[in-house]
Order: structure tokens, then sequence, then C-alpha cells
């Protein structure tokens, strides 16, 4: 064995010993996740104006959507961008909405979206293909979020064990989506049409940690199971133990379990 090797292995040794775990909130763990696994299984909608149309959604495709700091955010590190049809399949759009996240306390996140001059896009609406013009576009969405056991994402949509649920609180007055513009893209007066999205009912899921992280077993934790997995498989092209994916085990990979030790998912 190498003398940079036995260092790294010193160093791991003392990181076992001395490490402190950092106090971490439901929100910080929800960060280290990375992204969140999201689900509509029902929501009412309301049209008024040009036409006049109410009902159900019915339960929708779950999506993954990725954590990022947008420019116009609130430097949480939670905001969420992804084309408006991920969110309501029913608008046949790749406008690219932005969710501003701002953290309300240690166990609840708000997102709010505002977005202008989607143009004219079709929309499905009972079964029928309609064009919209759609000028205005605000939703909000409060998740209060809680630990469960580490599992596999309940949505099916993560690659990756989970250890928080979201779910919705406030009611409709911190949960919906309007939208407002003209049907048939015409700007007649008459043609003035409104849309509200509420009784959203969700099964959002996040949490748990990357393998990027250095949580190499999947099991929601970066402990010393993770660090005797690297070790044994250091110097192997192991793909389970690549934190990185750079093809090989070695010091990247070792220094990012060590780094991160003692994180929860």
């Amino acid at each position: 064995m190498n003398f940079s090797r036995k260092m790294l292995l010193v160093f791991a040794s003392m990181c076992v010993v001395f490490s402190a775990v950092q106090a971490q909130t439901l929100v910080d763990k929800l960060r280290n996740g990375g992204s969140l696994s999201f689900k509509i299984n029902d929501a009412t909608y309301d049209v008024t104006g040009g036409i006049t149309l109410s009902g159900n959604f019915g339960e929708g495709d779950p999506v993954e959507f990725f954590f990022e700091s947008l420019p116009n955010g609130n430097n949480t590190g939670l905001d969420i961008r992804f084309p408006i049809r991920d969110l309501i399949s029913i608008i046949d759009s790749d406008f690219e909405a932005e969710f501003i996240a701002t953290i309300i306390d240690d166990s609840t996140v708000e997102w709010n979206l505002r977005a202008t001059d989607l143009g004219c896009v079709p929309v499905e609406i009972e079964g029928s293909v309609v064009n919209f013009r759609i000028d205005l576009v605000t939703s909000k969405l409060r998740l209060r979020l809680s630990q469960i056991a580490c599992q596999a994402d309940p949505n099916g949509e993560l690659n990756r064990k989970v250890s928080l649920s979201a779910v919705p609180i406030g009611g409709n007055a911190m949960n919906f989506l309007t939208a407002g513009g003209y049907i048939f893209c015409s700007e007649l007066p008459f043609f003035v049409t409104n849309a509200r999205i509420e009784n959203i009912q969700m099964s959002n899921y996040g949490g748990g940690l990357p393998k990027s992280l250095g949580n190499v077993n999947g099991d929601c934790a970066v402990n010393d199971d993770d660090l005797l997995q690297v070790l044994f498989n250091f110097g192997t092209n192991d793909p389970a133990s690549d934190t990185n994916d750079d093809g090989q085990v070695n010091d990247v990979d070792l220094l990012t379990v060590l780094f991160n030790f003692g994180l929860q998912g």
C-alpha cells in the first residue's frame, strides 16, 4: 500500500472517530436530495369567460423536479424550472416555468410562479384541443415536510431512496394555479377567458442522498458503511462506489465520503 493511500486511511479513521453530525433541518435534507418527486393525484378546474367549464383533472404522471438557484430567486437552492406541461399536462407548451422557493420555516417551503406572454398554445379541454393565448399564469404551492423511513420513491420516479414526504398545507389560498388570456387566440372582448386550478391533491417525495454526495449504499446517510464500501473497492471500477461516475474508485470518491460524513437524508 502506497504512502498516500495509508494517509487517506488514517484520515478516514480519524473522521469516523471524531466526526460530529451537524444538525440538519428537514428543508436542508430536501435540498441535499437534489430533486423532488411530484405527482398530482387530483385537482379541480373552473374556466369562465369566453368558455365556461368545470371539473376534475384526475391522476397525473409523476415528474422529477430538480432544484437550483435561479437568478431572480432567494438563493435557497430550492428553485425549480421546468416546461409548464410537466405541471399542467393539458397545456402543450415548452414554456419554462420558474417556481421561486421561499423557506417558511425548518419544515415548510413555498414556491411561487408568475409568468407572462406564453403565446398562443394548444390547450386540451374535455377531450378537444383549442388554441389559447395565455397572457398570465400565477401559481403558489406551500408544502410541509415530514420525515419518513428511508425507502424507494413511492411515485417510482427517483433513482434514489427518499426520506421525506411533502404535502400541501394552507388550502386553496396557498395551493393553486391561475391562467388568463384569450380563447381561440382572439383579442375580442368576449373571448377573454380565465381559469383556476385548486383543491390540489398531491403525493410528493424527496430527501434521501444521491451517490454523488457519498451515499454509495443508498441508505439515506453518509456513514461508516459508505466509507468501508469505498475503501474495500478502492482502486476498482465498481460503479456503486464511484461517486462521480468517472470509472474509477479513487481518492476523489473517498474524499467525497469524508467531506460529507455524517450527512443525513
